[in-house]
């Protein structure tokens, strides 16, 4: 009996390294300002994550696809954090890239994460670069996983800071990530504990995997720009609420999700001060309002399948081709 697979290739199989080498920040970020658009305007199919929580970290699978591409991509990452006292990597995961016009899988990454840490770096830049003051003096970078780099990577692919904070809570991971900076960007490096003192800086990102506040109003310069990336599941949350409460502009990559899962879950849509929420996508279409010093910024990024199929096809047609 045919089981009608006869003549259906196998898909090519490409590693984390082949991915790396394909695909960086700069390539990352203009998927990420695509994938965006693509979603402003309606021409992305992104649907919401699916999220399994376990005892020491979680699991997420997400998937998009844009109108028009060759492929779109459905991806499973993991987070587990206790894998950094176990010298073993913090995030895992794979990605598979389906043809649009057949589903047939054209190919599977086995990027071990690569390419969510990437896009999520990539996001952060794109919302650093929409928000934050044109001249950024210091960039503030709360958290000490592996998605910090990305963000310090993105953030000085947009800006050009003198210098940046990093902080944390256990002082060994800070020197490590400080180390690392200078090893690759010549800037001014600077360590603080993360202990609701004041940070003196221009623009604020969180990278972290907290469920209660880890930064209040009180700790903010006036026009700062904050960008939060690590509430993608519920009950995360890194900002004091009043923070949002209080900012003149917020921006999301995906209202409902951000609702849900990112940082306006729990604040009713009718409890923010400002006006309106925008989205990133809204913002690179139609232009972000003028900045100004006295202007407060939040960016809440939960991630999108829909940046997932874009970051996704970049990596194929460059693997494929």
């Amino acid at each position: 009996m045919s089981t009608g697979r006869l003549n259906w290739p196998t898909p090519a199989v490409f590693t984390e390294d082949d991915v790396r080498a394909a695909v960086g920040m700069p390539e990352a970020i203009a998927s990420a300002r695509q994938a965006l658009l693509a979603l402003a305007d309606g021409r992305a199919r992104s649907p919401e994550p699916w999220h399994l929580d376990m005892a020491e970290g979680s699991v997420h699978v997400k998937g998009g696809a844009l109108d028009g591409a060759a492929t779109f991509a459905t991806k499973l990452s993991s987070g587990f954090p206790g894998n950094a006292g176990r010298g073993l990597p913090t995030s895992d995961g794979f990605t598979a890239i389906l043809d649009a016009a057949t589903g047939q899988v054209r190919a599977l990454l086995l990027d071990g994460g690569y390419l969510t840490e990437l896009r999520t770096g990539a996001a952060g830049a794109v919302a650093l670069d929409l928000l934050a003051a044109p001249r950024t003096e210091t960039i503030a970078f709360v958290g000490t996983g592996g998605q910090i780099r990305h963000q310090i990577t993105g953030a000085l692919h947009v800006r050009e800071p003198a210098a940046v904070i990093l902080l944390g809570r256990r002082r060994a991971a800070l020197e490590s990530l400080a180390k690392w900076v200078r090893s690759g960007h010549d800037v001014d490096v600077r360590i603080q504990a993360l202990n609701g003192s004041p940070i003196d800086a221009d623009a604020v990102v969180t990278a972290t995997t907290a469920t209660s506040p880890i930064l209040f109003p009180g700790q903010l310069r006036p026009g700062v720009h904050v960008t939060a990336v690590g509430s993608d599941s519920p009950g995360k949350r890194e900002l004091d609420p009043a923070i949002l409460l209080a900012a003149d502009l917020v921006a999301v990559d995906e209202r409902r999700q951000s609702m849900r899962i990112g940082e306006l879950q729990g604040i009713p849509p009718n409890g923010l001060a400002i006006a309106s929420i925008t989205t990133l996508g809204a913002l690179l279409r139609d232009g972000a309002p003028a900045w100004s010093p006295r202007r407060t910024s939040v960016a809440d990024l939960s991630g999108t399948g829909a940046q997932d199929a874009a970051i996704a096809e970049t990596a194929a047609d460059r693997l494929l081709a």
